[in-house]
């Protein structure tokens, strides 16, 4: 279902442009599990007000309870699948989207957006590449400043169409000037025959701002678990704030335990449920309290991001919410 809205999405999105159905329907697939992953928690909650209710229906949890066992018994197999479920999502599933995802963007860049200019963080230091009509440019600096929006010991490097080097300009440092050119202070130019010239300031025109600099620092869904502290690493030594993606990983690790609570709330609405007849309403309330704790939990992941809490607390926090609520209603079951 989210595969066919993903796909009728992207046609009314690619209406004026000369796009391929082929090619929208690897787009909408490429992008399908990072849909798919955020309807997870909501599954869980009414997978278990199916499974219980309809167990309770039937007496079966009845009778069970009656010959003495506890709930944190008939709790654990829920329990145990959604937990082993999140570590195969965190250690396989996840990875595999992240590079459908990263993949998906860079085609949506070149086919939908016609952004001309990429940029990339390794080892060593940042490198942007600026498309224009007559040639290409590639940046590479070592340090970035955010407050000042400058790179430091940076190198342009300007090509043709057909990437045959023209010209190798070198700074000690460029800044940003309203967004249609760098600033170059201390610059080396050498060109393709040979030539070389020293100038104190040189002027580069440019397409690319420094919001889009930072925004477009790779999006934490795009990158493998695996990959992705060493990412944070490398873009910290750049200069980059991290916040975001530090976010993501933590919030990442710990999702199996945030399904993990869904279950557990989830068994406290079954049972309600199972006693009154009204499934269907309490399947509504599930689902209404799935969008509660997910819209919470945006909103501190927000504030954590802003830098307005500690990043890992903003991260575990809506899942340390949810497991202790989940603790306390199966406890209060328990007890009654």
């Amino acid at each position: 279902m989210m595969l066919i809205f993903d796909f009728m999405e992207l046609v009314k999105i690619s209406y004026n442009i000369d796009l391929s159905m082929s090619m929208i329907f690897k787009l909408a697939t490429l992008r399908n599990y990072y849909h798919v992953e955020k309807t997870f928690p909501f599954i869980f909650i009414l997978t278990t007000i199916l499974t219980y209710a309809n167990l309770t229906k039937s007496s079966e949890l009845i009778v069970a309870r009656s010959y003495g066992m506890s709930v944190w018994q008939f709790i654990f197999p829920a329990v145990t699948v959604a937990f082993v479920f999140g570590v195969i999502n965190v250690l396989f599933l996840n990875p595999i989207g992240s590079s459908m995802l990263g993949k998906f963007e860079r085609l949506e860049a070149i086919h939908l957006k016609g952004h001309s200019s990429t940029i990339a963080i390794s080892k060593n230091g940042l490198w942007l590449k600026e498309a224009y009509k007559k040639g290409n440019t590639i940046i590479h600096a070592m340090r970035v400043s955010q407050e000042t929006k400058e790179l430091f010991e940076v190198t342009f490097f300007l090509a043709d169409k057909n990437y045959k080097f023209l010209t190798r300009i070198y700074a000690n440092s460029a800044k940003l000037e309203d967004g249609k050119s760098w600033l170059l202070s201390d610059v080396d130019i050498s060109n393709a025959d040979y030539s070389f010239e020293h100038k104190d300031t040189y002027l580069m025109p440019t397409k690319i701002s420094f919001l889009q600099i930072q925004e477009s620092v790779i999006s934490p869904d795009t990158i493998s678990i695996y990959n992705l502290p060493a990412f944070i690493k490398t873009t910290q030594e750049s200069g980059f704030s991290t916040l975001r993606h530090l976010n993501y990983l933590f919030k990442i690790v710990v999702s199996p335990f945030f399904y993990l609570s869904m279950v557990l709330i989830g068994l406290v609405f079954a049972t309600k449920s199972s006693r009154s007849g009204r499934v269907g309403i309490f399947m509504f309330l599930g689902i209404m309290v799935g969008f509660l704790i997910y819209f919470l939990s945006d909103i501190i992941n927000a504030i954590g991001i802003a830098g307005n809490i500690p990043v890992i607390f903003s991260a575990i926090a809506p899942t340390l919410i949810c497991f202790t609520i989940g603790l306390y209603l199966v406890l209060h079951y328990e007890d009654g």
